[in-house]
């Protein structure tokens, strides 16, 4: 609960799109904050420009992708970013925090795994 209240207080004040869509998610009983960790600009541009590619090839819902990898690209590359890293029952994805201030986020729609009972080889179910 303290890792969102802290980041409710740095989102900007912005009325972005992304800021609102955030703001249910952090809202969102279901909320798991995983342990913030640093990475740095190069890497995470790096990953967000994947999940990019491959939330557009899954045809999944995204908030904030395209803002964050634009705010990430203005940063230096070896500069360090805070990421807190979370999921709820709808979206998983990252807050980026940077001098106590979020600069972005990047979340996709969560759904695209498939299970099914039992043992299955090649689309066949095993018995």
């Amino acid at each position: 609960m303290e890792n969102i209240n802290y980041l409710k207080s740095t989102l900007p004040k912005k009325t972005e799109s992304w800021v609102l869509d955030l703001n249910e998610i952090l809202s969102s009983d279901s909320l798991h904050v995983g342990t913030p960790y640093e990475e740095s600009v190069r890497l995470l541009l790096f990953k967000i420009n994947q999940r990019v590619v491959k939330s557009g090839d899954l045809d999944k819902k995204t908030i904030g992708l395209a803002e964050l990898a634009e705010s990430l690209s203005l940063l230096v590359g070896e500069e360090k970013v805070r990421v807190y890293p979370m999921k709820s029952d709808v979206f998983s994805g990252d807050c980026i925090v940077v001098n106590d201030e979020m600069i972005g986020c990047a979340f996709i729609e969560l759904g695209c795994s498939l299970s099914r009972r039992g043992l299955w080889i090649g689309g066949n179910k095993i018995d």
